[in-house]
């Protein structure tokens, strides 16, 4: 067993200030002191998408608050409860900024989330103007900024009232001016993106109607165009290849040299792939060519011969195709491209037939084309990845192995990386930001968790969905942040990616913040104050890498639970400690407890009991998934030092189903066989310190990547002097595998260094 822990780092709670500005809980939601009657303004974090008939903070404060390093966008989020109708005029003063716009936020399923362009918008100078429209009978209205820090910029640290936001409310010629307080940070974000976001959209139908303009929207929102950034020109074979337009069809690579510059590969790939005479970076990956469909991965017939029945192709069919992938290799290779574009093989191979399928197009490339990068949409499995190496495995979120794939990048496979897909059909506790009626986190969280599960790029099959009438929605700005999040990150780890079972200074927030795919912290203002610490450690005004802190709450105190059927019907006393009965009782926001899951409140999730005699009563009664799908439960536990047991089994009986549990991103049970074991129920308990509240992952996936039953009896949290474990909150645990590697891919090129203002 290999484990390296995170050490001393996952002690860090506080951040103590060596300088920089401070923040507290507060600092993101409170109401604007001052504000005119009937005009009450008010502000909240970017990921709180409010409803229409909001509540309003508590707090009161004086003015606005931004921070953001150079090279960075950044929103805010300020909210009018007016009780008249009509329009308000808006003026930005924003000096030392670019890039401003201002918005309506629109509600979609009770939660904001399109934004609107305001009417009669003007930028003279540092100022941009334009109109409100208040809804009135004292309904939120959102007004949602963005600027822009250049690179250049001369501007750093703590800048008091360095913007001025001056509304003036309908039937008044007064207007209220809110001073915006302005932190820089003392260093900029890469002009590369180090993390992928290829979208599937239409740049002219989604984005824009210039072909030029959405490719530098989407840019600006660290996103890549799937295929796009050569359109309307491209790599693939009917352009390249395999086309009258090519004086050598079949023979040679034709990138269209005597086309405009505007529609020829010869022009674009340069700009948009490389950044020549563009942003100096351009994106960072580019589809060449992909699949023809699930069912038949080439073209056929394809430069006059035909695949045949067989997939795999016949000898003559993949000597033609053979000779296209490798034109394309070296044209790639030749000109620089080498760590950008790839060859897209395969969408979800289903059976064995598929899987040998994919080897084979794996191993037909590299046997003509050995640098170029190729993609196959399935999560890193044996099946495919013992006999065949893929540069890019994009795995569905629900189905990627997350243990397979560390195994194999721990074992320094050159250039292989994980991309994530999510569905609409996403269930919680799984982030889903395709959907309206979820909250803005599960856009914003996908920064640290990436990072945490070590995957290197998110795929989105419609990405159109995050536009609205060719604007961005509040999901398409909070995904910014996420990107930005994560070159946070990258900053933090040395400039470099993070690596399996390797734990760095970056590994403090960021697993603090998303310790897997359904433990993540909801809590948008902690995780705001966090992105701040973050930013004052990298300028190196803090001296220790911060951590998530949730609000102040009551001392540490025992938790019993019980779980029984779904409607519980007692509590239990055992040892003179009252278990409280628990049911499948949903998430709730309100109190911070209960589930999350695919099936919560179905008849999926169900219960039973079973006096078997002989054991106390928390033994009897249990809970399950019949589907056998991982839940979540949720209690917001106080900060503190604890002790805490898990018990799971269906009593009385042995099942060879494999029960896990993890508490917190650890597991406490892992893959428990009851019947090999000769042992049908089992608890196991964890010393650690607890500052976010308590998670809870039960069941799931076992060792063999399928869905098993846990039966869940009990839990209890006790708090303790006893100190933390090594396995106190963070641990990964990396077993030795020897994977067979049988390709012969040479490792990728290096980063180019881009010393241009982009």
């Amino acid at each position: 067993m290999n484990k390296r822990g995170v050490g001393a780092w996952l002690l860090v709670v506080c951040v103590s200030m060596v300088g920089g500005h401070s923040l507290s809980f507060g600092d993101y939601s409170y109401k604007l002191s001052g504000s005119p009657s009937g005009f009450q303004v008010w502000t909240t974090a970017p990921s709180h998408k409010i409803t229409v008939d909001h509540d309003l903070p508590t707090v009161s404060k004086g003015s606005l608050f931004m921070s953001a390093a150079r090279h960075e966008f950044e929103p805010l989020q300020v909210v009018i409860q007016g009780s008249t109708a009509g329009n308000c005029a808006v003026e930005l003063d924003f000096p030392g900024v670019e890039k401003v716009t201002l918005h309506k936020g629109g509600f979609v399923d009770s939660l904001l989330d399109t934004l609107t362009p305001l009417p009669g918008l003007n930028t003279a100078g540092t100022v941009t103007s334009g109109t409100l429209a208040i809804d009135g009978s004292n309904a939120q209205t959102v007004l949602w900024i963005t600027v822009y820090v250049p690179w250049s910029t001369t501007l750093v640290g703590d800048l008091k009232g360095q913007g001025k936001l001056r509304l003036t409310p309908p039937g008044s010629g007064t207007p209220f001016e809110i001073p915006i307080d302005l932190y820089v940070f003392n260093f900029q974000l890469p002009a590369d993106l180090h993390y992928v976001n290829h979208m599937t959209l239409s740049l002219t139908g989604d984005v824009d109607s210039d072909e030029d303009i959405a490719k530098q929207i989407l840019f600006d929102h660290r996103m890549t165009p799937k295929g796009g950034a050569t359109w309307p020109s491209g790599f693939n074979y009917q352009i390249t290849w395999d086309t009258s337009a090519n004086p050598d069809k079949c023979s040679k690579f034709y990138d269209e040299p005597n086309e405009a510059p505007k529609y020829s590969l010869h022009s674009l790939a340069p700009k948009y792939v490389k950044g020549e005479g563009w942003n100096c970076a351009g994106f960072p990956v580019h589809m060449a060519v992909q699949f023809v469909d699930n069912n038949t991965p080439r073209p056929s017939p394809f430069c006059g011969q035909n695949v045949g029945s067989n997939p795999n192709g016949t000898a003559a069919y993949n000597t033609a195709w053979g000779n296209y992938i490798g034109a394309l290799g070296k044209y790639v290779k030749d000109n620089g491209y080498g760590d950008k574009v790839f060859y897209y093989t395969m969408n979800e191979p289903q059976d064995q037939t598929d899987y040998e399928t994919a080897v084979s197009l794996c191993k037909l490339s590299r046997s003509v084309a050995p640098d170029l990068m190729i993609c196959v949409s399935e999560e890193p499995k044996p099946e495919i990845a013992d006999y065949c190496a893929y540069d890019i495995w994009a795995a569905a979120l629900r189905e990627y192995n997350q243990q397979y794939a560390w195994k194999r990048q721990e074992q320094g496979i050159p250039g292989e990386r994980v991309w994530l897909y999510s569905l609409p059909q996403d269930p919680d506790p799984y982030p889903n930001p395709s959907q309206t009626d979820r909250q803005g986190m599960h856009a914003r969280i996908w920064g640290f968790l990436s990072w945490s599960v070590r995957t290197q790029g998110y795929w989105y099959y419609d990405a159109g969905t995050w536009f609205n009438n060719k604007n961005p929605t509040v999901r398409l700005e909070l995904f910014r942040e996420a990107w930005e999040d994560y070159e946070y990150l990258w900053l933090m780890n040395g400039k470099a990616q993070p690596k399996p079972c390797t734990m760095t200074a970056a590994d403090v927030p960021a697993f603090s913040v998303a310790k897997g795919l359904t433990d993540w912290t909801t809590n948008d203002d902690a995780l705001m104050v966090l992105r701040h610490q973050m930013g004052l450690y990298l300028e190196g005004s803090i001296a220790s890498p911060p951590s998530l802190v949730l609000p102040p709450s009551p001392p540490a105190a025992p938790v019993y639970i019980n779980f029984q059927g779904a409607t519980p019907s007692s509590t239990v006393t055992v040892d003179g400690n009252t278990y409280v009965a628990m049911g499948w009782d949903a998430y709730d926001s309100g109190t911070g407890i209960g589930w999350q899951g695919q099936y919560i409140g179905t008849s999926i999730v169900t219960s039973g009991y079973n006096d078997v005699g002989g054991l106390d009563d928390r033994w009897y009664s249990f809970l399950y998934d019949d589907y056998g799908r991982d839940n979540v439960f949720k209690y917001p536990l106080n900060p503190g030092t604890y002790n805490i047991t898990v018990a799971v089994g269906f009593p009385g009986k042995l099942y060879t189903d494999k029960y896990n549990v993890v508490v917190n991103g650890v597991k406490v049970i892992d893959n428990y066989d009851s019947k090999a074991a000769g042992q049908a129920q089992i608890s196991a308990s964890i010393v650690m310190d607890v500052t976010s509240g308590l998670s809870v992952v039960w069941g799931g996936k076992d060792d063999t990547n399928t869905y098993a039953y846990t039966f869940i009896d009990w839990m209890s949290a006790v708090p303790t002097t006893a100190p933390a474990g090594p396995d106190n909150s963070v641990e990964i645990v990396c077993p030795a595998l020897n994977i067979p590697v049988k390709d012969n891919r040479a490792s990728p090129p290096p980063c180019r260094p881009c010393s241009v203002d982009p």
